[in-house]
């Protein structure tokens, strides 16, 4: 997974593997971990709407990588 980090406190996170491992999942995030938005990418490169189930996954992601660096 690769981390992006913004100046306002939120970030993205790229290349989450999914549950079925057909694709990869992008997700941004505000400063507490929230999540604002994600999208599934396939390997081709397409976009497209991720299953609840992702969604899900990325919802658990946010707030532990939020507090990872809390302080620094």
């Amino acid at each position: 997974m690769q981390i992006s980090r913004f100046p306002d406190g939120g970030f993205a996170i790229h290349k989450i593997p999914t549950r079925a491992g057909a694709s990869r999942l992008s997700a941004w995030y505000d400063k507490t971990g929230s999540l604002l938005d994600c999208e599934s990418i396939n390997v081709l490169g397409n976009s497209y709407r991720p299953a609840r189930s992702d969604i899900e996954h990325c919802k658990r992601l946010g707030p532990i990588y939020a507090t990872e660096t809390e302080g620094t």
